[in-house]
C-alpha cells in the first residue's frame, strides 16, 4: 500500500481501509491485457470503467504503471506497484522505451484537462489505444 500511495502513509491507510488490493482491478486487467498483446481489444471495455471512476481518478494509476514499466526498463525493480513486477517485466520486454517516455509524456500532459465534462470516455480510450500501441 505504501509504495502504491508514492510513500505517503495517510494515502496508504486510506486505501487499506478501502479494502482490496493496492490497485484498482482495471490496472491488473489492462496490464494483463498488454501483457497478452490484446490492449486495443480491451480498451473500449475499459474505457467506460475508466470514465465512471473519473480521469482524476485513473490519471495518476496509469502515470505511475508507466513509469514502473520505464524503470523495468532500464532494469530497476518498479516502485509503485512491486506486486506486479513480473507482468510489468513482460510489457517492458515488449514496449519500446522511447513509446513508453511519449506516451507518459502524453498523459501528462491530459492531467489539466482531465475534467472537462466532454472528455471522460474518449480521454480514457485514447489513453489505452495509444498504451497498446507501445508494443513493438
Amino acid at each position: 500500500y505504501l509504495a502504491a500511495a508514492g510513500g505517503a502513509p495517510l494515502a496508504a491507510l486510506q486505501q487499506h481501509e478501502n479494502g482490496g488490493k493496492a490497485w484498482p482491478n482495471w490496472l491488473e486487467t489492462w496490464l494483463t491485457s498488454m501483457q497478452r498483446g490484446a490492449g486495443q481489444e480491451t480498451a473500449s471495455r475499459l474505457a467506460g470503467e475508466l470514465d465512471k471512476a473519473g480521469a482524476t481518478a485513473w490519471l495518476p494509476i496509469m502515470q505511475k504503471a508507466l513509469h514502473d514499466i520505464q524503470r523495468v526498463q532500464h532494469g530497476l525493480a518498479p516502485r509503485y506497484y512491486p506486486s506486479l513486477g513480473s507482468t510489468m517485466q513482460a510489457i517492458a520486454k515488449r514496449a519500446g522505451a522511447v513509446a513508453t517516455a511519449n506516451l507518459l509524456q502524453y498523459l501528462t500532459r491530459q492531467v489539466p484537462i482531465a475534467d472537462h465534462p466532454l472528455n471522460g470516455r474518449l480521454l480514457a480510450q485514447d489513453a489505452l489505444l495509444r498504451a497498446a500501441d507501445i508494443l513493438r
